[in-house]
């Protein structure tokens, strides 16, 4: 019997990212020196960094780490990170035992060029144990937009480890996009997202979101999918548009003068025409996808009980328009879902889990093990009322 391998692949931000000390510039660094300079908090946020560890890898009890510590501890799989200071991405020298792997990769390039580094990855994980496994992606939010971007765009179908991977699973995966995402953009308050999400630190976040050097962001927007309206996010004159489906004058004003970059939107064009939005063919292995409902009905976080669905033209402004319980409050459902192309399941959990707890949760880990082909005794919580 094969051994397994689960890749984890975080969200966008997700990565910590370090120097050539070694010492984390992302987000430690970043946040820190935002407090007294934007200026030199972008600059270190633009400079020469590499991929780490997933947030909180090492913690049982934080992040990522939440998700390691099941595994390990339910499952018995060994754990390790994907490390790019070793020719060897710092894999184990043999597989005698299902295998957990971390990989952290560089948030702030594009979803094509991170699956190109991605596939240097795979490429050594089939080198140093041939055959003998499968494996299964497990991707949080852009973790698995980076998945499909080595999965789907058809050139990487030939390389002879590629019918290992026999599943995707996407945790708050923003498969047809977030509309939230544009609110980075115009640099309008995400108080509401994180606490961070202020002051310098804010201001930091909307001129790196809007600079050159920054593509993946622009590739969290829902794409131009004429059958599916939620993709026309932005009203404005009586009328809805996607971005990318000649939008009104009064809008693209707005938009330049917040410093919208339209040469990144013209980048995630051409990045959404490798992807595959409808039947998908066979060659694909089998997706199945992990959405959060957030509810007012449970005082732990109220505030995030609504998601963002959409934009408004409002006296010369685009507005966000919240919708309750429709989404994890980042990604709304039909996005997290993959609405309008057939998955092979779907799951969210019975209680209220947002968009950041979703690879905490004990009720997704619990569906992840199941998908995976362990039977692990399902937690009383995770029953769906009647």
């Amino acid at each position: 019997m094969s051994n397994k391998i689960v890749v984890m692949l975080p969200g966008t931000t997700g990565t910590t990212l370090v120097n050539s000390l070694d010492a984390s510039i992302w987000p430690d660094a970043v946040v820190a020196t935002a407090k007294v300079s934007k200026i030199a908090a972008l600059a270190l946020l633009k400079s020469r960094l590499t991929p780490s560890k997933p947030m909180g890898w090492d913690r049982k009890d934080k992040g990522y780490g939440v998700l390691a510590n099941y595994f390990a501890t339910e499952l018995g799989f060994k754990t390790a990170c994907a490390s790019y200071f070793d020719k060897n991405w710092g894999l184990p020298s043999s597989l005698d035992s299902d295998l957990l792997i971390g990989f952290p990769y560089d948030w702030r390039q594009d979803n094509s060029s991170a699956a190109v580094t991605f596939r240097s990855f795979l490429s050594s994980v089939y080198s140093t144990y041939g055959d003998t496994y499968e494996m299964y992606l497990v991707a949080h939010s852009m973790g698995g937009i980076l998945a499909r971007a080595y999965l789907e765009t058809g050139h990487n179908k030939e390389d002879a480890w590629y019918d290992n991977i026999k599943g995707l699973i996407t945790m708050g995966t923003p498969h047809l996009g977030a509309p939230l995402a544009l609110d980075a953009m115009l640099g309008q308050d995400l108080s509401e997202v994180s606490s961070l999400m202020t002051g310098n630190f804010a201001t930091v976040v909307h001129d790196f979101v809007n600079d050159d050097y920054s593509d993946s962001t622009y590739e969290l927007l829902p794409p131009d999918l004429q059958g599916l309206s939620e993709t026309q996010f932005i009203s404005a004159n009586g009328n809805s548009y996607s971005m990318f489906d000649g939008l009104p004058s009064d809008v693209i004003n707005i938009l330049n003068e917040d410093g919208f970059n339209w040469g990144n939107l013209k980048k995630a064009q051409a990045f959404f025409d490798t992807l595959i939005y409808n039947e998908p063919p066979a060659w694909l292995p089998d997706y199945y996808c992990i959405y959060g409902i957030t509810s007012a009905a449970v005082p732990k976080i109220p505030d995030n009980a609504s998601t963002c669905e959409s934009f408004t033209l409002t006296e010369d402004k685009l507005v966000d328009n919240w919708v309750e319980e429709s989404g994890d409050h980042i990604v709304p459902k039909w996005s997290a879902v993959f609405e309008g192309r057939p998955v092979s399941d779907t799951y969210s959990p019975p209680q209220n889990v947002n968009h950041f707890d979703l690879p905490t949760s004990e009720c997704i880990l619990w569906k992840v093990a199941t998908w995976l082909g362990y039977s692990p005794s399902q937690p009383d919580q995770c029953t769906s009322p009647d």
